[in-house]
């Protein structure tokens, strides 16, 4: 209940939505008239590190629709809300690089929330189940564990490189 309510504060009192969809989707121009009744669906996706991720799935008359990631923080302390909008941002590509992150939309720090793009979450492991259910599928696997393990390792170390050499995923796996 306190969740909805910071979320329906934020979308009713700032230009959260408007500005994420702009953000993100490379421009698209929407306002809060062109979103009809029941046109924005909110999903919670989990908490954890301090923060609850929800995921907005907007539906708007004439631009479309479009989905947004809402981490509103939940006992994150300001300077470690901050950090981790700073960190989305210089992981981000604006060189045109691998990505290693989403993409950032927006920080509101008077609602303790920032959006960023939506990634649907599939996981190693079902893409693994989905390949060897099909036919001739267990032929892939090897070279597609392969290429996962390969990319895996190159992300890794991207991310170590654009640390300055100085951080690493806590948990590899």
């Amino acid at each position: 209940p306190a969740d909805t309510k910071r979320l329906a504060e934020a979308l009713c009192g700032s230009p959260l939505l408007k500005e994420a969809i702009f953000i993100l989707s490379g421009g698209a121009r929407a306002s809060l008239p062109e979103i009809p009744e029941g046109g924005v669906r909110v999903r919670h996706l989990g908490t954890r590190y301090g923060k609850a991720v929800y995921r907005l799935s907007v539906q708007t008359r004439q631009a479309g629709s479009f989905e947004i990631a809402v981490n509103l923080a939940c006992g994150m302390a300001p300077p470690a809300m901050e950090e981790e909008v700073l960190w989305l941002i210089s992981l981000g590509t604006q060189d045109g690089s691998r990505r290693l992150v989403e993409e950032f939309g927006g920080y509101w720090p008077e609602h303790a929330l920032w959006t960023e793009e939506y990634v649907p979450g599939e996981t190693v492991a079902r893409l693994l189940e989905r390949e060897a259910s099909v036919p001739g599928g267990s032929e892939r696997l090897i070279p597609l564990w392969v290429h996962l393990a390969g990319s895996a390792c190159t992300l890794y170390t991207d991310l170590w490189e654009r640390t300055g050499r100085r951080f690493v995923p806590d948990d590899p796996a």
